[in-house]
């Protein structure tokens, strides 16, 4: 049979896996993850370390850039079947932004584009417990795995192989429409800043990427015009009944208080809604990502689980 690592088809061509973090082999490494608490903190500090690099600070921090390709390594240790819950919501979001991160500081060919982030996403894998996930198999199967499948995605949105159905089996336990606002997919649209989940604060977190995507709504009362993210279009059967209306519903209290009082007005009567609209994608690309501003996680604080 095809193994785990063999070709796969992107779009309509046979493309190789590229996996970022096999710099040590697995037999290479004694790590031990002894419990979830464990792999919480040193995913969260991998991502952190990931963020703190930019790709003209590259070049300076060679050092550094290697400790954090060494610790990236010792996820072909960890023990999939242990993530359940908040935790492992957190550990795989937490490791599909260092992977993107980590992807777009090595991207030799400049920022990504519409033409190449299919390619990107598919074929950009790290070995995590003995398995290998791109970037797309992590969005579709594993943090979206719960979720409704997307609407004609186009890039940057992208959905894995179809053999890659088999990686349903890794499907978190928990799924949360608010995903969508937080998960990075490279793109403009998409902010700049990361937050680290953290289990204690990720009911805060998910609230507030939800605001910060929010953003984006924009209003004409006069024409009364509702526009919308385009990810609410892509993710549309996640939010009620699945039509425009529904993801308004769901987003009025995330909106600033002035937005959602107008909102509100306009939408109070459905028998006379506004017109709703979706923004066009984004063709522009970040060239890496930063930490959001609001974590108090210091990047020097990354550090291995322990050796046996």
């Amino acid at each position: 049979g095809r193994g785990k690592w063999a070709p796969l088809l992107s779009g309509t061509k046979i493309k190789n896996r590229t996996i970022l973090n096999s710099r040590r082999l697995q037999f290479d490494e004694s790590i031990e993850f002894n419990d979830l608490d464990e792999i919480c903190q040193f995913t969260e500090n991998l991502l952190a370390t990931a963020l703190s690099f930019s790709v003209d600070s590259l070049k300076s921090s060679a050092d550094e850039f290697v400790k954090f390709l060494n610790q990236a390594s010792a996820l072909c240790c960890l023990p999939l079947r242990k993530l359940k819950g908040d935790a492992g919501f957190c550990i795989m979001v937490n490791i599909y932004h260092t992977l993107l991160q980590h992807a777009l500081l090595l991207t030799v060919n400049g920022p990504l584009n519409k033409r190449s982030v299919g390619h990107f996403m598919r074929c950009t894998s790290y070995e995590i417990g003995g398995d290998v996930f791109s970037l797309a198999e992590f969005q579709t199967h594993v943090i979206r795995g719960g979720l409704s499948a997307p609407v004609l995605p186009r890039a940057p949105y992208v959905e894995a192989p179809r053999g890659s159905k088999g990686y349903r089996m890794h499907a978190l336990e928990k799924s949360d429409r608010r995903v969508n606002f937080l998960m990075n997919h490279g793109d403009e649209a998409s902010t700049v800043e990361i937050p680290i989940l953290q289990v204690d604060k990720l009911e805060t977190q998910l609230n507030a990427a939800c605001t910060k995507m929010l953003e984006q709504v924009s209003i004409d009362p006069q024409k009364k015009a509702i526009v919308l993210p385009k990810v609410c279009d892509v993710y549309r059967n996640d939010f009620g009944t699945g039509d425009a209306v529904s993801c308004v519903y769901f987003s009025i209290p995330f909106m600033p208080s002035e937005k959602r009082d107008i909102v509100k007005k306009m939408t109070n009567d459905r028998t006379n809604l506004p017109l709703l609209k979706y923004r066009q994608s984004s063709d522009l690309f970040h060239g890496c990502l930063q930490q959001e501003k609001e974590s108090t996680l210091l990047p020097s604080a990354a550090s291995s689980p322990k050796e046996v």
